[in-house]
């Protein structure tokens, strides 16, 4: 996950208290769902493997845009849908990133055919190397949420609150937070070409 479970409550200064801990986390998850579906990719470490076209240049552009890759990528080719992978040297390839985007560059042609290339590579973060604004961004969200709950205060859509006690009024207000949420994590926003 994003974030912790304890680092979520030691945010949002919970304590020990487990009562609300399986509440909380599934609050984790709804965040971190809501922050990959705005930036279109996922954040903790996975491997993946990438099918694709050989184009007849040198490159082939990673469409996930995945955010680190492991050194450790392997590339397979066979001449058509209906043959057997083989193994491409690792010194005939290599994983570059250039203004924000991540591609295989090949020592050579990647010749054109359909679905004749495999990239496997790992991708993502690992959990301890998350930026930390994503990692605010997810604390924040699980905060907001909790505090908008049934478990928390109760505001759930509300963006002010009053109470009138002993004949005074007062009021709450609660600052929209995605705006700002947004511009956080635009700089993790997958890039569509």
């Amino acid at each position: 996950m994003i974030t912790t479970l304890a680092d979520a409550k030691t945010y949002m200064k919970i304590g020990s208290d487990t009562t609300d801990d399986s509440f909380i986390t599934s609050l984790i998850v709804a965040s971190q769902d809501e922050i990959e579906a705005y930036c279109g990719q996922k954040f903790e470490q996975s491997a993946r493997t990438y099918i694709f076209n050989g184009t007849g240049s040198s490159e082939w552009l990673i469409g996930t845009l995945p955010i680190a890759v492991s050194p450790a990528a392997a590339l397979s080719y066979r001449e058509t849908p209906f043959t057997s992978w083989v193994t491409v040297s690792t010194t005939l390839f290599t994983i570059l990133r250039q203004y924000g985007v991540n591609y295989l560059y090949y020592d050579g042609t990647l010749t054109a055919g359909t679905q004749n290339y495999k990239l496997a590579v790992t991708v993502g973060y690992a959990s301890n190397a998350i930026p930390a604004d994503i990692v605010l961004c997810c604390k924040e969200m699980v905060f907001a949420r909790y505090r908008e709950s049934a478990n928390g205060a109760a505001m759930l859509a509300k963006t002010s609150v009053s109470r009138t006690t002993d004949g005074y009024t007062s009021t709450e207000s609660y600052e929209d937070l995605r705006p700002k949420w947004k511009r956080r994590l635009a700089a993790y926003k997958r890039i569509t070409i």
